[in-house]
C-alpha cells in the first residue's frame, strides 16, 4: 500500500504481539526463553501479557490488566460459562463489541449471543467493591475504560521497545492490525504513540493463518569474520558471501522454486572496534556501508561512531517465492 516504515500489531486472546518492518525484517542475534540465552537469528518480535482475555482485576489498591487470561474456556464472564471479567468484557460494556455481529455459539449449550448483561452485572460487583475501597464514585463505564487505559499503555510500551528504542520515530509509521482484538484498539494506541496511518486488513483476524499459509521459504547463514573493515576486506568478504549463498539456492531450488522466484540478501554485522554491539548493514559498496553504518548507530547512540570498524559475521539471506493464495 505504499508505506515505507510499519508497525505490525497482533492482538489475540491471551498477548500482543508487536514487529517493525522498514524495508527489511528487524532482527535480532540473541534471544532469551525461560532465563536462557541463545545466540540465534530471529524476527524481533516483542511480546506482552494483553489480550482479549486478560483478567481485569482490583489489587486493594489499583485496576491491574493480567498477566493471567481467563482463556477460552471458561473464557470472558460474557462468554456464559462462568469465567471472569477480561478485556472483552470491557470492550462490551463500553459497545465496542456488537453481539449481533458474532455468531451464537456462547453459554454452556453453545446457542447463545454475547451476555452483555452478564459482563454489566460483573462490573457492577467490582464498581461497588472499588468505590468502598478506594472512597471513589467511578461508574462501569469508567472503570471499563481505566482498564482498557492500562492495557492500551502496555501494548504501546512494547511498540515504543521495537521502535523508539531502536532509533526510529515511531509517528511515521503506520500501525497494521490483525488477530482477533487489535481493531478494538488501535486507534487508542495509535492516539498515545502519535501514529497517523491505520491499516485494518480485510481478513486481520485470520491474518496470522493467511500468512503462513502464503509464508516464503527461507534460508539463511551467518559466519564469524572478525577482521577490520577496509576497502581491502569488503573485496575479500565478497566471495565469502558467495561461497555460503550457493548451498542455499540449491536448498530452495530442491524444493520446486524456479531461480527467477529466488532472491538472496547479504548482509555484514559491523561494529566499532573494540566492542561487542554490532549493527547489520545490507551488503553494497564500501562507502555506502560506511554511510549506512554511521547513521545507524547515530539514530541508535546519538553520536557518530569515532574508532575504526571490523567485521563481525557475514550473513546470507536466500527466499524462495511461491504463488500466493488469493484473498479476494
Amino acid at each position: 500500500n505504499g508505506f515505507d516504515s510499519i508497525i505490525g500489531f497482533d492482538m489475540g486472546g491471551t498477548s500482543t504481539d508487536v514487529s517493525r518492518y522498514g524495508g527489511f525484517f528487524s532482527k535480532v542475534t540473541e534471544v532469551e526463553a525461560g532465563g536462557i540465552n541463545f545466540q540465534a537469528s530471529s524476527l524481533d518480535i516483542e511480546t506482552v501479557a494483553a489480550g482479549g482475555g486478560s483478567l481485569l482485576w482490583f489489587d486493594g489498591q489499583r485496576l491491574q490488566v493480567g498477566p493471567e487470561s481467563v482463556g477460552a474456556v471458561p473464557g470472558p464472564v460474557c462468554y456464559g460459562l462462568g469465567g471472569k471479567l477480561a478485556v472483552t468484557d470491557a470492550n462490551l460494556v463500553l459497545g465496542r463489541i456488537n453481539p449481533d455481529f458474532f455468531p451464537e455459539v456462547f453459554g454452556s449449550e453453545q446457542n447463545n449471543k454475547l451476555d452483555y448483561e452478564r459482563s454489566r452485572l460483573e462490573f457492577e460487583k467490582l464498581k461497588k467493591k472499588i468505590n468502598k475501597s478506594t472512597k471513589s464514585s467511578f461508574s462501569v463505564e469508567e472503570l471499563a475504560k481505566g482498564f482498557l487505559d492500562i492495557a492500551n499503555e502496555k501494548m504501546a510500551g512494547a511498540i515504543k521497545k521495537i521502535s523508539v528504542s531502536r532509533g526510529y520515530d515511531v509517528r511515521v509509521h503506520a500501525l497494521v492490525c490483525f488477530g482477533g482484538a487489535a481493531p478494538q484498539h488501535c486507534c487508542s494506541i495509535a492516539k498515545i504513540l502519535g501514529i497517523k496511518q491505520i491499516v485494518i486488513h480485510p481478513l486481520s483476524s485470520l491474518l496470522s493463518a493467511y500468512g503462513i499459509a502464503n509464508a516464503d521459504q527461507f534460508r539463511y547463514k551467518v559466519k564469524s569474520l572478525v577482521e577490520k573493515f577496509n576497502s581491502d576486506s569488503h573485496k575479500e568478504v565478497f566471495s565469502e558471501l558467495s561461497y555460503l549463498e550457493s548451498p542455499l539456492i540449491d536448498e530452495i531450488q530442491n524444493l520446486g522454486i524456479l531461480p527467477e522466484n529466488i532472491t538472496t540478501k547479504k548482509y555484514l554485522d559491523l561494529r566499532m572496534a573494540g566492542t561487542d554491539t554490532p549493527l547489520t548493514i545490507p551488503f553494497t559498496e564500501y562507502e555506502s556501508m560506511l554511510v549506512s553504518f554511521v547513521e545507524r548507530h547515530r539514530d541508535l547512540f546519538g553520536f557518530s561512531p569515532p574508532n575504526e570498524l571490523e567485521i563481525a559475521n557475514v550473513r546470507v539471506e536466500v527466499t524462495g517465492h511461491r504463488t500466493k493464495i488469493d484473498n479476494s
